[in-house]
């Protein structure tokens, strides 16, 4: 495969999976959203020819913060559920003109 179209296809995993960490509303599907996102970051960083960052990504991110994240939300007493309304896409939105400002 080209490297335009294996970088292209990484880009979009990373960003569909940020994007499922933001706008999914259960914490578990946030966690494996955020699973997702580390593991994609993991195999960009393998396209850049940077092993030692990738093998850091997978251990400390997806083997560490996101299973700690997930014991956290099974000790809740509702589950992780959030009362919230509707103002989560808003938010997200905002989030994201705010970066399209900055940068």
């Amino acid at each position: 495969m080209e490297p335009v179209v294996t970088v292209a296809v990484g880009c979009a995993l990373c960003v569909i999976s940020a994007l499922a960490v933001v706008l999914l509303k259960k914490p578990v599907h946030t966690a494996l959203g955020l699973l997702a996102h580390s593991l994609s970051m993991a195999a960009m960083y393998l396209l850049l020819d940077a092993q030692l960052m990738a093998m850091a990504q997978v251990l400390i991110y997806s083997g560490a913060i996101v299973v700690l994240f997930l014991i956290v939300v099974t000790l809740l007493p509702s589950g992780g559920r959030e009362k919230l309304g509707g103002g989560r896409l808003l938010a997200a939105a905002g989030g994201g003109g705010a970066v399209f400002v900055v940068f």
